[in-house]
């Protein structure tokens, strides 16, 4: 077992070998000559049609005040896209459905029951898992798709003007 006395010697020890050290690079760095032979570079004459450059004279390029003020006054919250105008022929290419007519296809995957806040497990068409407490949407083909109710085995939903019951998919005994 190390005591207290042994650790401070070996702590004394290594900061004396510390500064050996450091005298040594020091003397032996102000001893040696430094010698640095620098080789000139060769010019060469420019090609014909290239411009020549002068760096002693060249200054950088100044930037319009106008262009520093349009950059730094302008709405960077604003959509990366341009808004289309619509017109009545357009909307009525467009136009939906009734969303009874849309089936909807978001599929109950799981419940957790929770005091004061259960929550639905709900599959969407892309594959994605939405997790939705009582009284959030969740976006189907056919319109929104509002949790009501959230029970153990099945979720009561608010889709197309009507009530739903989504009931959790049944799994055979012993299933995983």
């Amino acid at each position: 077992m190390v005591n207290h006395r042994q650790v401070k010697r070996s702590l004394v020890a290594g900061i004396a070998i510390s500064l050996l050290l450091t005298v040594a690079v020091l003397a032996s760095g102000l001893m040696l000559p430094i010698a640095v032979d620098v080789e000139q570079p060769t010019t060469t004459a420019p090609r014909a049609g290239t411009p020549t450059h002068d760096r002693s004279t060249s200054q950088p390029t100044a930037v319009p005040l106008e262009a520093l003020l349009r950059v730094t006054t302008r709405n960077w919250r604003q959509p990366l896209f341009d808004v289309t105008e619509t017109t009545p022929e357009d909307t009525q290419q467009q136009a939906p459905r009734p969303a009874s007519a849309v089936p909807m296809t978001v599929q109950l995957m799981g419940t957790v029951i929770e005091h004061g806040r259960s929550m639905a497990l709900l599959r969407k068409t892309d594959g994605t898992i939405a997790i939705c407490s009582e009284g959030e949407t969740v976006d189907d083909s056919g319109g929104p798709v509002l949790v009501e109710r959230v029970e153990a085995n099945s979720v009561t939903v608010h889709y197309a003007g009507a009530a739903r019951t989504l009931e959790l998919p049944v799994t055979p005994a012993g299933g995983s």
